[in-house]
């Protein structure tokens, strides 16, 4: 079984990853201007590539532990309905993001939670996505969503609702309810952090 360990920019969490390989995560780069906003909001700009991108590693939450820090986790909203968004209050480095569901069969992680040999275990981004709200243009990126990366997705969703992959989850009770309280940015806090077009 091939597993990766993670952390946080400041090291203070920490989790493994079991069965980090191609056919157990879903790797693309997203360019929406909700994550966006969610790395502005965290004033983590860094976790951005040059064309405002973030590469995330979709994963099944039965497959992530964490380890140490757990009460460190947080959760934030860029509105009541919108994605759970998970980082750190130790270094705000963001950390999950997944639907409201707690059927799920996914986390999106970031990939700077990883050293350097993730890369050769999860294989390259299948694609880049939503380049429409991107700084510039990154090469291959699809506007909105391609045919192979929705392909792909529904592939591995399904696959991980089949099995029942979504729990348990680090970032989630038994109950299935998130583990900490979620604050919901106002809009004016969310127009503040949201990207500059094109």
């Amino acid at each position: 079984m091939s597993s990766l360990a993670l952390a946080c920019t400041c090291g203070a969490v920490r989790g493994t990853l079991r069965h980090a390989v191609p056919a157990q995560v879903n790797r693309v780069v997203c360019y929406c201007d909700d994550c966006q906003t969610f790395a502005a909001a965290l004033g983590r700009a860094d976790v951005l590539d040059g064309f405002g991108g973030t590469d995330i590693v979709q994963v099944y939450p039965c497959n992530l532990t964490i380890t140490e820090g757990q009460e460190h986790v947080a959760l934030l909203r860029l509105s009541p309905k919108g994605l759970l968004r998970f980082h750190t209050a130790c270094c705000q480095a963001p950390l999950a993001n997944t639907v409201p569901s707690a059927r799920a069969p996914f986390l999106g992680l970031n990939r700077k939670l990883f050293g350097a040999d993730a890369d050769a275990a999860f294989g390259p981004p299948i694609g880049g996505v939503q380049a429409k709200f991107a700084h510039g243009r990154p090469p291959g990126a699809s506007d909105t969503l391609s045919a192979g990366v929705m392909a792909r997705t529904a592939w591995f969703l399904g696959r991980g609702a089949l099995f029942g992959r979504h729990a348990p989850s680090p970032v989630r009770d038994a109950a299935g309810a998130p583990i900490v309280q979620a604050r919901v940015l106002s809009r004016e806090e969310r127009d503040a952090a949201r990207p500059a077009s094109g």
